[in-house]
């Protein structure tokens, strides 16, 4: 967590203006390192710096399904499953594979929100645009 950290600084005290010429091969640089960051705080239970790392890769890059994926687990994992639920639904407009994934989420936590239509209507779309996992198959007709 140390030598995270210390890559977190460094990469922020390097951050060109968004304007800058610079600014995309930072933003390449930086965007794997902040995922690695908030994934490995969530892991370690770290749920405050991991929302904070989750901004800021969503900052670097907001139109990259990965960045959403991770910023909805870090509220989820503080309980506002509000606030996951808004992360997770920016992916759906992206686009392709990454919706299935968003929409188990969401699905989940529709049904962890007491909406049981919501969530199968969310499984029921996760299924539609990936079947293959095991998981899903049974809850999109399931109460969620």
């Amino acid at each position: 967590m140390e030598f995270l950290g210390r890559a977190a600084r460094a990469l922020e005290a390097a951050r060109p203006a968004p304007d800058s010429p610079d600014f995309l091969s930072w933003s390449d640089h930086a965007f794997p390192m902040f995922e690695t960051l908030s994934k490995t705080l969530l892991g370690y239970g770290e749920v405050p710096r991991a929302l904070d790392s989750t901004a800021r890769l969503v900052e670097i890059n907001p139109n990259d399904h990965r960045a959403w994926a991770v910023h909805g687990r870090a509220p989820a994992h503080a309980g506002d499953l509000d606030a996951a639920v808004r992360a997770w639904e920016r992916i759906l407009p992206l686009g392709a594979l990454p919706v299935a994934a968003a929409a188990f989420h969401l699905g989940w936590a529709h049904g962890q929100l007491g909406d049981a239509d919501r969530a199968r209507a969310f499984h029921r779309l996760s299924y539609a645009v990936d079947p293959t996992p095991e998981a899903i198959a049974g809850r999109a007709t399931a109460s969620g």
